[in-house]
């Protein structure tokens, strides 16, 4: 699972993060599946939690990319800043 974070920690430096997930889902997703197979070994606890467990715990996370997102629409300046920094104007 960490060689998995990693893999995108380095792609995310060179792609967008759709185009990523676009090209890799078809080599990670048999991967995931193996995953989940180990999940079924989990205790009693651990199989209760499903889907909509996760996508809650997720939206706070989705609701911060939206307000960053905004956020650089409203003021551009913000994203800019580092390459008019090191460009020296």
């Amino acid at each position: 699972m960490i060689l998995i974070v990693v893999f995108y920690l380095v792609l995310g430096t060179f792609m967008d993060g759709l185009a990523i997930m676009v090209t890799t889902m078809p080599v990670i997703l048999p991967n995931l599946y193996v995953i989940h197979g180990l999940r079924e070994r989990a205790t009693a606890e651990q199989r209760r939690q499903t889907m909509m467990d996760v996508c809650v715990g997720v939206m706070p996370f989705f609701v911060m990319m939206i307000v960053a997102i905004v956020i650089l629409m409203l003021f551009p300046q913000i994203a800019l800043w580092l390459p008019t920094t090191m460009k020296g104007g």
